[in-house]
């Protein structure tokens, strides 16, 4: 995991936030860029598609959410990263750091990994500490490669188009369906 970009999505009004950000790049022992989030609050919604997934209207915050992982994917394609890796600003790390290297390195071959989450809504057990997951709530930590980040843009594009504006986790794990992409956690989706 050292040669990974890692990456923090920060609300800069959180500014109580900012110590789990410190003790997250603590706990992992690795560097940790702070990536802006977009408030939804404050941004001009005007180009913004509103229809959510179940026919309700997507909320500002779930927007600005949405656009700071666009953003962030968007970032990587450009500078040519294969991987990163992506948490929130509360996301907290309750294991050791060699757990989740032995977890990333003895996945099988992935397209995510998720290191975090608050529910699989869809998953099938792989091995004991292992799930393939399809469907799930929450982006608290989880690595990307190139190709999965394209699939989530890709799907983005075509549901802003569709006047669709799907909450990050819903996008990732739409993209997961339609990418037919390899997404896997461990069997307790806040072990790590």
């Amino acid at each position: 995991m050292d040669q990974i970009p890692f990456f923090c999505i920060h609300l800069e009004r959180e500014t109580h936030r900012e110590a789990h950000i410190t003790v997250l790049k603590n706990r992992l022992g690795c560097h940790i860029t702070t990536w802006i989030a977009s408030d939804g609050s404050t941004m001009d919604l005007s180009n913004w598609p509103r229809r959510h997934p179940i026919e309700r209207e997507t909320r500002p915050g779930a927007i600005g959410c949405l656009d700071s992982h666009i953003r962030l994917l968007e970032k990587m394609i450009a500078e040519g990263h294969d991987v990163i890796g992506i948490f929130e600003d509360d996301a907290e790390v309750l294991v050791d750091r060699t757990v989740i290297d032995e977890f990333v390195s003895g996945a099988p071959d992935w397209d995510i990994l998720i290191l975090g989450a608050n529910e699989w809504k869809e998953a099938q057990t792989v091995r004991p500490g292992l799930v393939k997951v399809t469907r799930f709530w929450g982006t608290h930590g989880f690595l990307i490669k190139k190709a999965a980040a394209k699939a989530v843009l890709a799907a983005f594009k075509y549901l802003y188009c569709m006047g669709f504006a799907y909450p990050a986790d819903w996008l990732y794990a739409q993209s997961i369906t339609w990418g037919k992409l390899l997404a896997y956690g461990p069997t307790d989706c806040k072990a790590f």
